[in-house]
This record gives C-alpha cells, sequence and structure tokens, in this order.
C-alpha cells in the first residue's frame, strides 16, 4: 500500500519537472527569434544576404552609405538590398555597405577618420551616398562645413569612377524641434539667434530640401529628397520613432525612394521584400505611394 502511494507522487514531481524545461526551452527559443528578428530589421533571410554577398556581388549596382542618419536600428541600406533581391531581374540587384564610424557623425568627421575615404577606393562603386546629419547643416557654420566636405568627398567619390547620391534627410517632429533650436544656437556660438529661435518643422523642411538640392546642382549630382516622399504619405502612418527616428515603415519609405531613384522606369515586382515588423497592408501602401511619387524627388544627374 505504502509503495502504490509513494510512485505515482514521484510520477507527478518528474512531469512537473519536464513540464518547466519545455516551457523554459521555448521561452529561450521565442527569445532567440525576436532578437533575430530585431537584429536583422525583420528579415527572414540574412543567411541569402551573406551568400549573396560572397558570390553574386559582383553582377549587383554597388551602393556605398557614407552614415546612416537616425537609421542605427532600422537600417534602410540593408532593407535596399533585401528589397533588390526579390525582383526576378538579376539586372535590379543591389549590394550595399555602408561606413559607420560612430551614431550622428557629420562629414566632416567621417573625412578626418579616414574609414569613408578608405571605402570609397575598396570596390568599384556604381554610387555612394553622403549626407549630413539631420539639422546640423541647415544653418551658419555646419552648413558651411557640410559645403566644405561635400567638395572634398565628391571629388574623391567621381574619381574612383561611381557617381554621388545626396541623401536629403527629414524633418524633426515639433517635440525635437526645441532641442535642435538649442543645439544650433551653441554650434553657431549666438550667431543666427533669431532665425533659429523661429525655427520650426516647416521651415526645417524647407531648409532641408533647399540644401540638398543646392548640394546635387553644385557638384551636378543627384539627390533622393526622402521628406516631401514622407510627408505626403497617406492615412498619416507613422514613420517615426521618437521625434527624429526612423521606424520600420519610416526606413522602409526610404529604402524604396532609393530604389525607385536608381531604378527610375522599374515597377516594384509583386513579391518585393516586406519587413517581418511591418504588416503587409501598410507596406503595400507605401510601395504604391513611392512607386508614383518616384519620379518627383530626382535632381539632375
Amino acid at each position: 500500500m505504502v509503495m502504490n502511494q509513494i510512485s505515482p507522487i514521484k510520477k507527478k514531481k518528474r512531469s512537473g519537472i519536464l513540464t518547466f524545461k519545455k516551457i523554459f526551452l521555448a521561452v529561450i527559443v521565442l527569445f532567440s527569434i525576436f532578437m533575430y528578428v530585431i537584429i536583422s530589421n525583420g528579415s527572414i533571410s540574412v543567411g541569402n544576404l551573406k551568400d549573396y554577398r560572397e558570390h553574386n556581388n559582383d553582377k549587383a549596382i554597388k551602393v556605398l552609405f557614407i552614415g546612416i542618419p537616425y537609421d542605427s536600428i532600422y537600417r534602410v541600406d540593408k532593407l535596399l538590398m533585401e528589397i533588390s533581391l526579390t525582383q526576378k531581374d538579376q539586372y535590379y540587384h543591389i549590394y550595399t555597405e555602408p561606413v559607420i564610424s560612430n551614431y550622428l557623425q557629420t562629414l566632416k568627421m567621417h573625412w578626418e577618420s579616414g574609414l569613408a575615404l578608405h571605402a570609397i577606393k575598396s570596390k568599384k562603386w556604381d554610387y555612394v551616398v553622403i549626407q549630413g546629419v539631420g539639422g546640423m547643416p541647415l544653418i551658419g557654420a555646419e552648413r558651411a562645413s557640410f559645403l566644405e566636405y561635400s567638395t572634398k568627398f565628391v571629388k574623391e567619390i567621381k574619381k574612383a569612377g561611381a557617381k554621388v547620391i545626396f541623401y536629403g534627410t527629414w524633418p524633426y517632429k515639433e517635440n525635437g524641434m526645441k532641442e535642435l533650436r538649442a543645439h544650433l544656437i551653441k554650434i553657431n556660438k549666438g550667431r543666427f539667434r533669431d532665425q533659429i529661435s523661429n525655427f520650426n518643422s516647416n521651415l526645417h523642411y524647407r531648409a532641408i530640401n533647399s540644401l540638398y538640392i543646392k548640394a546635387a546642382k553644385k557638384f551636378e549630382s543627384s539627390v533622393v529628397l526622402t521628406a516631401p516622399i514622407r510627408a505626403a504619405i497617406p492615412n498619416g502612418m507613422e514613420l517615426y520613432d521618437g521625434d527624429a527616428n526612423n521606424n520600420i515603415a519610416g526606413a522602409y519609405v526610404n529604402a524604396l525612394a532609393f530604389y525607385k531613384h536608381i531604378f527610375s522606369n522599374k515597377k516594384f515586382d509583386e513579391a518585393t521584400y516586406v519587413p517581418i515588423l511591418l504588416g503587409n497592408d501598410d507596406a503595400e501602401t507605401i510601395i504604391k505611394h513611392v512607386e508614383n511619387f518616384g519620379s518627383k524627388n530626382k535632381s539632375s544627374k
């Protein structure tokens, strides 16, 4: 009788331990999948990208990004390559690499670090993408610095046989303008205080477009103006993570805009890549919007 009473109790304990182990292992697996999705921009084909880099990048359009503005989490360069690889014809494939020395580096910092110049000379690039940092090059000393170091970079890029694309950034939300105004006053040592004090998101938008159009014309290059494309997005879709950074939708808009800029007459294939973290309905809205807007975001080539 005693043995019959003890035996079932032992089985229950063992069953409980097994259940706990299963739950623990399931949590580890789910967490690993979650981290993989975050690290890879919501992509499930990072392994394919590695194979593509090793075996097929000689057939692709090669694009080097000097810095990634406000894209430290959802990377436009990676999304651009993913989008291209889902186009059936290999003629429309793109291979990308970024140069990221530190977050929010100016063109001056990129130049002085030497990493960007080394990257430009390291491969036969078709395009090299350059940009300033958000609101910093819009006025005074930083604007002058942006144009000065654009001159240096453009000279080296063209010497290497590549074309220059300026990455026209997007304005801060109004909540972020207070911090931007304080920063602009500080770096300009009090100069332009009255002009800066009246700076709002709408003026930021206009200043960004004006600066990058001017740069593209000055250097006989092209520009992807993301600000007007984003401003016209249907249904008030949220494109920000905070007051300046991209969320996944914002990064996807920018990546599609770059693709459309490079292949102006190409329509996106039905199987065009959609990040896991972005819903299919939102992705379809963005693709249609960028496709229709594509011809309006160019400067002279």
